[in-house]
């Protein structure tokens, strides 16, 4: 059952990055076992493109370092949503997520943009989003950093992409 779960939220996950439609099966299932999750979506990069690191690999140890995420590759990225449901205080669990991210990142030399935390699995486009621009907007003006949050690139992805298909909350 776990294991289905986890492969139901995989393909949700994965349709809903891609703008495609969710099963009408998935979307059942995810209505019958509806609860309280909370999850933050990772984006991954390699930060050298001549690294021999298999994006494979690199999926397999995020999910043993985060057993309840759910990490798949996407394009030339790889995306992990982390579900952090059983954290009490969010700014706790984010310096632990962290910690762990940057025992993981250094030693494989990658960057990681991190969204907000989300409970809805259907909006996960738009933290996806948050992430790449985290990402992208954190590697422009502090690439010694291996770890960005987007909230503190969140001003200059407003300023810099006032078109862009987030909604203006996402940026509270």
């Amino acid at each position: 059952i776990v294991t289905s779960e986890r492969s139901i939220l995989k393909r949700v996950f994965q349709n809903i990055v891609n703008d495609m439609p969710v099963d009408i099966t998935h979307r059942q299932y995810l209505e019958t076992r509806k609860r309280s999750r909370q999850f933050i979506c990772a984006i991954i990069k390699v930060n050298n493109r001549f690294a021999q690191i298999p994006s494979e690999y690199i999926c397999s140890k995020f999910d043993s370092l985060f057993p309840k995420s759910i990490t798949f590759e996407n394009r030339s990225n790889i995306i992990s949503f982390i579900e952090s449901d059983d954290c009490e205080e969010y700014s706790d669990y984010l310096t632990e997520l962290k910690s762990r991210i940057e025992l993981l990142v250094g030693a494989m030399d990658l960057k990681i943009g991190l969204s907000d935390r989300f409970s809805d699995p259907y909006k996960a486009r738009l933290y996806y989003s948050q992430a790449l621009a985290a990402l992208e907007n954190g590697m422009l003006s502090d690439p010694e950093k291996m770890c960005y949050e987007f909230d503190d690139y969140a001003l200059m992805e407003l300023l810099i992409n006032a078109q862009s298909e987030l909604p203006l909350d996402m940026y509270y």
